[in-house]
């Protein structure tokens, strides 16, 4: 539930899908790899679960959500696709949307839900420390169970 910005300290850059420059917590990219590394060895190619979005700053944020707002022609319809600013686990460093071989889109939702590595996800994610999000398919939040 903590959606505060990390320890500028707690932020690393990982490389994420076509090469962009991704940051997330540096716990989070630590089972990232993990996670990916698991993925290759049960067949999954790069650049599957290649980050295409992690760590945005509350401005960056609110720039996603207006564009939303306009495109969904509502704040109500935007909150379904995209947090506003101050509510997204983004803003954590946290949450990272991973490429899944089809575009992160709100018209790909049932497509991603037909791939192999959305089946792998929910099969192993968890052992990870990453849950879904049930809205996207394509987004994941590391949040280990505290012990």
């Amino acid at each position: 539930t903590d959606k505060a910005d990390p320890a500028a300290a707690d932020l690393v850059e990982v490389t994420g899908y076509g090469g962009k420059k991704v940051k997330l917590h540096r716990l989070a990219a630590k089972h990232w790899q993990e996670l990916v590394d698991a993925a290759r060895a049960d067949g999954h190619a790069d650049p599957l679960l290649q980050p295409t979005s992690g760590y945005r700053s509350y401005a960056y944020q609110k720039t996603l959500f207006d564009k939303a707002v306009v495109r969904y022609k509502s704040q109500a319809a935007a909150r379904k696709w995209v947090a506003p600013p101050g509510g997204s686990p983004h803003q954590s460093g946290r949450a990272i949307d991973f490429w899944m071989g089809i575009a992160n889109d709100s018209s790909n939702v049932d497509e991603q839900r037909k791939t192999a590595i959305w089946a792998w996800l929910v099969d192993n994610a968890e052992r990870f420390g990453f849950y879904p999000y049930d809205n996207e398919p394509w987004h994941w939040e590391y949040n280990p169970p505290t012990r």
